[in-house]
Parts: C-alpha cells; structure tokens; sequence
C-alpha cells in the first residue's frame, strides 16, 4: 500500500495570504483613482510617478532572504498582523511638472495634485493675485500648499521642492539673503543664458511658423479666387473687404511679403557675388596657366597662386557681413561719433589724409565723403574693394601691413579701422601699431574700433558668430599695447549700448544686468606725440 505525503493544509496562513492579496489590490486602485482624479484637471495636468516605497522595498527583500530558513512560516504569521500599518505605495511629482503650467491652469493643477481636491474660490483668488503681481512665484505657491496643515496630512511627494523653497527662505533673511541671492544668480547664469537662447530660437521657429502657414493660406485664397471668381462676386468682395478689412492685419501681411521679397532678393545678391567672384578666380587662375603650360611655376608664381586661394572666401564673407554686421545706414549712423576726433585731429595736422583699413563695404569712407573729407580705404577682400570703387570711393585691394610698410613716414593725419583687430594674431596686431605711428604725423591719431568683451552677451556669444575672429580683445589690454608701442594720451570710449533699462542699485543682480546691457563695442583712440 503506498502512503501518500499530502502538506499539512494550513488555512489560516492562506487567510492572511488572500487578505494582504485583497489590501495590495484595494492599494493599486486607489492609486490608479487619484492618478484619474488629478489627470481630470485638463488634458494635460501633471501625473505622479506611482512606485513601491523604500521600506516595503526592504521588507520585501528580507522576506525573500528568510523562506529558506525553517523559521520562516512562524515569522511570516506574525509580521501579517502588522502588514496593513506599512506603507506600500507612494506617488511622487517633479516641480518640473507643475512649473510648465500658468496662471489658472497652474493653481487648479496644484490644488488637484497637492490637495486632491478642486480649488476653493477664495485660495484661487488669493494665489492668483500673488502670481499676477509677483508678490508670490510658483516655487512659493507649490511650497504653502505642500506644507500647510492639510498638504501636510496628504503627504503628497515633491522631488526638490523643499530645497527651492528652503532658498527662498534664505533669500528673506537680512544682508545674507543678499549674499546667497547673488551667488546663486551668478552659479545659473550659465543655464540663464541658455534658456535666453532657447528662447530666442523657440521664437523664430514660431515666426517663422506663422509666416509659412500665412503665406500658404495666401497663396491658397489666391488660387481659389482665380479659379472660381466672376467680375461680379469679386467686385462684391472687394465692397466688402473695404469697408471691413482690417488695418492692422493688412499691415501685418505687407510686412511678411515684403521680408519674403527681401529675403530672396538677399539669395539672388549672395549668387551674383558668389559668381562674380568664381569669374575673376578663373580668369586669373586661366591667364597664368595660358602663359607658363609647360615651365615650372617660379617662387612669386606659387606666391600668386596661394594669393588666389586665400580669395575663395571673399563672396561668402560678404553675404555674411550683409546679414550679421547690420545695415550701411545704421553703420554710418553708429560712426557718426568719431566726426570731432576726426575734425580736431585734421585741424592738427594741417588736413593730411585719412586712412581706414579693412574699409569693408566702405560706410565710413562715404560718411567723410560727405564731410568733404580726403580719406582713402584698404582692404584685402576683392569684392568688397571692387564693390567700394564702384561706389566712387577711393579703395584699394591690399594687406594692411604691406600697404603701411610701403607709405613714407610722417603723412597721414588719422588712420581708422574699425572690427579689424581681433582678426589679427598678435604679432600682426603690434606690426599694426608700429606702422601706424610711424606714418602718421605729430599729432596725428589712430582709431580702432572692436567689440566689447566686458559685455557678458558679447564676450561669451556675439563675438563668435564671425568664425574668422581670433579671440576677444579687453579694452584695458588693447590700450597696454598701444601705449606700449609709443602711442601717447591712449583712451577707451565704450558704444553702442545694448538697452538702457538697468535694475536698481540695490538689487543683487545689479552687476550682472549692467554687465550684459553694457556698451557692446569700444574703440581706442590714440595719439602721436
């Protein structure tokens, strides 16, 4: 007869099982409720991150360590009647889920998450004023909601949010407050300034947006009114668009159509140079091989060669300072101020010549034009000097250091060059210096003008949109070297400030502000004794 083993069968072990099974169930819907609740907010309000809690994690893990062990079942019935006081699950938030929210819309979401309940009228009200007149920020709002007496017994999971409100704390506290305020601005502006940029990129991709879709709208009116009308219903149309078209809107579209119209008459201009240039490159190159087919190139040749290679780029920085250095009436306008220098500096030195190197599109040397000035202009890039000469203007394709060390001494009276020396190495940069004083006259004056690395926006960005600039020259270091090479009552004056709204004195981002809306340019202004 075979004996059969069956287990012992024990029923009030499978009771408790089937009890904790039932709780943890009872424990997930609940969660999925409140996770149902607070979606219902709007579409797209924050939704908790649901995990088992650390300490349920921990017992979870012991428990699987000790079924091995002979114990185990005598253990497991006793930590039964303790189960239902552990806490099981939790649901946690970000502040980042609530701050991509505004106004309204971030209030009630706040109130759902953090309360579990719909907002009263009068907390909505109140947390609303303090938002619209900044008495109050989000950090602030999320923090009196979290912990006040009822957020407290909800004991809703905020990642972060005791530390942003803890420094706003810190912010509160007499002159320290001041102290953290400042060096907390200064450890994000890093990440401030990335977010300017996001903003800035964020807002031409939604303009750009707009102008596509209104122009496809346009284009598609239009082609539904030359399919369709007759001389009648367009008649009647244009009745009533008069009478109620608005103004603002007309506006608006004859702005977008003209920008479209500029943008590719700036692609058509960009060809032509870019073609222009290629031209003169081949002619050249053609001429050279049409003499010399079967000779070895000379050491002048291979010169000359190298010469028309250092050109393939001329076209392309022209459309570049088209798009990036601003307009010629706004350059002219912005040189406006050397005027006076310029005056008392001829009037020094008997009304010798003007000199400007690197003339570029030659604004400047059409503004002393029009102050009956003789000045005459330099510059190594061909279509610019072909450009400038087209103009009428006094131009001439050379290097800069070349055409000084061929001029006599003591001739020129000013010699100007404006966004040049910071594409200049060094060594360059002094022979620059040393040639200018020697062909100028006692008396005589030197300007260069560059961009202001003391502007945070500029030093750090603005700068490097040329990629043929070097690196950014200090005012204080520009004006060592002049002086350093024999020019005498050496100053800075700082231009073109970037905006004139400054916050108070007494705030701690004072020195920050006034560091990115500083003047963006300098120019030193030096002079032979």
């Amino acid at each position: 007869m075979v004996e059969s083993k069956i287990p012992e069968i024990n029923v009030d072990e499978i009771m408790e099982k089937i009890r904790e099974e039932v709780k943890r169930r009872k424990a997930q819907l609940n969660e999925v409720d409140y996770q149902s609740n607070i979606s219902h907010v709007n579409d797209s309000s924050p939704n908790p991150i649901v995990k088992q809690t650390k300490l349920w994690q921990t017992i979870k893990a012991i428990q699987d360590r000790l079924r091995k062990y002979p114990f185990y079942s005598f253990a497991y019935r006793t930590a039964l009647r303790f189960i239902r006081f552990i806490p099981k699950y939790q649901a946690s938030f970000t502040i980042e889920d609530f701050l991509k929210y505004d106004n309204e819309v971030f209030i009630k979401n706040a109130y759902k998450s953090i309360l579990r309940r719909d907002t009263d009228e009068q907390g909505f009200n109140f947390y609303l004023s303090m938002l619209k007149n900044g008495t109050l920020n989000k950090i602030q709002v999320l923090a009196n909601l979290r912990y006040s007496k009822e957020g407290k017994e909800k004991k809703t999971n905020i990642k972060g949010l005791y530390l942003s409100y803890l420094a706003t704390k810190l912010y509160k506290i007499p002159i320290m407050g001041y102290a953290i305020r400042w060096i907390t601005a200064i450890i994000k502006m890093p990440l401030i300034m990335r977010n300017i940029t996001a903003f800035e990129n964020y807002t031409n991709t939604r303009f750009n947006h707009s102008d596509s879709v209104m122009i496809k709208e346009l284009n598609n009116l239009r082609n539904t009114i030359e399919k369709k009308a007759d001389v009648q219903v367009v008649e009647q149309l244009k009745d009533t668009v008069s009478r109620k078209a608005d103004t603002q809107v007309v506006q608006q579209l004859n702005l977008v159509v003209q920008a479209d119209i500029n943008n590719i008459l700036q692609q058509i201009r960009d060809q032509k140079l870019n073609i222009l240039a290629q031209q003169k490159n081949l002619s050249s190159l053609i001429e050279r091989l049409n003499q010399k087919t079967s000779e070895k190139l000379t050491v002048n040749e291979a010169k000359s060669f190298r010469e028309e290679q250092s050109h393939q780029f001329d076209a392309m920085y022209v459309s570049f300072e088209d798009r990036f250095r601003g307009t010629q009436a706004d350059i002219k306008e912005r040189q406006r101020v050397y005027l006076p220098y310029i005056h008392e500096a001829l009037k020094n030195t008997d009304n010798a010549q003007v000199l400007d190197v690197g003339c570029g599109r030659g604004e400047w040397l059409k503004l002393l034009k029009e102050q009956n000035i003789h000045a005459k202009g330099i510059d190594i890039n061909r279509i610019m000097a072909s450009q400038a000469q087209e103009l009428g203007l006094d131009v001439e394709e050379a290097d800069v250091i070349d055409y000084l060390k061929r001029q006599k001494e003591n001739f020129l009276s000013v010699i100007t060059g404006f966004h040049i020396v910071e594409h200049l190495p060094f060594e360059i940069l002094v022979k620059l210096f040393d040639e200018s004083l020697r062909v100028l006259k006692t008396g005589g004056m030197a300007i260069f003008e560059t961009p202001n690395p003391e502007n945070l926006i500029v030093g750090a960005y603005t700068f490097y949109y040329d990629p043929t600039h070097l690196h950014p020259i200090p005012p204080d270091t520009l004006k060592f070297v002049a002086e350093a090479r024999g020019f005498t009552n050496v100053k800075i004056l700082r231009l073109h400030r970037r905006s004139d709204q400054t916050s108070a004195a007494s705030d701690p981002l004072h020195e920050i502000m006034e560091r990115i809306n500083m003047e963006q340019d300098y120019a030193l202004i030096g002079y032979k004794g």
